[in-house]
């Protein structure tokens, strides 16, 4: 399936709360909260803008790395170090695969294998692409995911659209293959 392991989720997860409890201490954007547990029960919403400050000021992955606020192995700390090579923006999720959904960038002209976090995004929209997503993915463990929250377009696209997609989409995998990681210099 086209998600994470049940592992991995518990790993990503435990990894993206304490740099957001981190991060909301320096940026202090959600008011009054004074631990990880109390920032994971805040409406999604209320989160949003703490997640965009993390965006816009990345030196923030440098310092979590740095002060180490969980005593976090080696390990952990290196895939949150790599969320500095995030990948933000409207980007067209194209189809699904057994091993991934892929993403398309019509800017860029490339097509992005991405992992769902607890569940496949085959599931999520139920099965039904083309659909417009604005999204951030995170490189984990050599492989490219997204940062939990994801905001879909409510655009339906004709058959004119779609089959400029699938051209589209053919090209950039001829030329690029399908990116699985963001580490590479693609």
């Amino acid at each position: 399936m086209s998600k994470l392991s049940e592992e991995d989720v518990k790993l990503f997860y435990k990894l993206m709360h304490a740099l957001l409890f981190y991060a909301n201490k320096k940026f202090n954007v959600v008011k009054n909260i004074s631990s990880k547990e109390e920032l994971f029960h805040v409406d999604i919403n209320e989160t949003a803008p703490l997640r965009k400050n993390i965006y816009k000021n990345p030196e923030i992955f440098d310092e979590f790395v740095n002060a180490n606020p969980e005593n976090f192995s080696s390990e952990e700390l290196s895939i949150v170090s790599s969320w500095k090579k995030f990948k933000k923006g409207e980007l067209m999720l194209a189809k699904h695969t057994k091993e991934h959904s892929i993403f398309f960038d019509e800017k860029e002209g490339k097509a992005y294998g991405v992992l769902g976090i607890t569940d496949s995004f085959e599931d999520m929209f139920d099965g039904h692409p083309p659909i417009m997503i604005n999204i951030t993915f995170l490189p984990f463990k050599g492989k490219i995911t997204y940062e939990g929250i994801f905001m879909p377009y409510n655009i339906h696209f004709g058959r004119g659209i779609k089959s400029s997609l699938k051209i589209n989409l053919g090209e950039a995998i001829q030329k690029y293959g399908v990116i699985t990681s963001l580490e590479c210099s693609c």
